[in-house]
């Protein structure tokens, strides 16, 4: 009957307040992970925990602990983060590797930037995938190993259209012995007058007082920024 399919139904929850009130907190713990990992992306975070500091050679030394406790701090959120979304794993495993590295940890420095690599490929993240190549570049025990990361990671950023990256990885593969063949060096020139074509507008649009939300102040020329000063 009715009545006694009604008796074997499940009951409702006991305590319904208290599971939305769950359900609140973890969707207010997802959005600040959310907000957390997504500064770390950017490289912008408040707490000055960002990938130049971490894609520095020199181990970290004044207020050593705090710094080593806030970078963890913040890759580890990185990483809560890719358990969300799998695109986020492959910069945790980068600055991940990177803090082994700068850290002395060579091993599992290199263990974590060929996950990372990998990670990037699975997710067809050229571009990270090139991250990753260029940081094991940099660090390759050869000359030769040097190389091939250093110029696979080339053919990406030139793919991506990442010019301060070519620039910069090409200067690297130079730097680890490697050459420029004539389409990589066509590539590094056209790269490098895109840079300095960049520059020359965004010094005009400022001249001219132009809005322009996408410029970075800290690429300005000291020559320019002297100039507009001393005015």
């Amino acid at each position: 009957s009715a009545i006694a399919s009604d008796s074997t139904a499940s009951p409702p929850p006991s305590h319904p307040a208290s599971f939305k009130g769950k359900t609140s907190e973890l969707s207010r713990q997802k959005s600040s992970l959310q907000n957390s990992a997504l500064q770390i992306i950017k490289g912008n975070t408040h707490r000055g925990i960002d990938q130049a500091a971490l894609s520095s050679k020199t181990t970290l030394t004044a207020d050593e602990p705090t710094l080593q406790e806030l970078a963890q701090e913040w890759i580890n959120k990185l990483f809560e983060f890719s358990t969300l979304y799998a695109v986020a794993k492959p910069r945790a495993l980068l600055l991940r590797g990177q803090f082994y590295m700068i850290n002395g940890q060579a091993s599992q420095a290199v263990k974590h930037l060929r996950r990372s690599e990998l990670a990037a490929k699975k997710l067809h993240m050229h571009y990270d995938a090139a991250l990753a190549l260029y940081e094991l570049g940099k660090h390759a025990p050869t000359a030769s190993e040097a190389t091939k990361c250093l110029q696979d990671a080339l053919d990406k950023f030139k793919d991506a259209g990442a010019a301060y990256d070519v620039v910069r990885c090409a200067q690297q593969l130079a730097h680890r012995g490697g050459y420029l063949d004539g389409s990589l060096k066509e590539s590094f020139i056209a790269a490098a007058s895109q840079r300095d074509d960049d520059t020359r507008r965004t010094n005009l649009k400022r001249d001219s007082n132009e809005p322009d939300d996408e410029t970075d102040p800290q690429l300005e020329p000291s020559s320019s920024l002297a100039a507009r000063t001393s005015g």
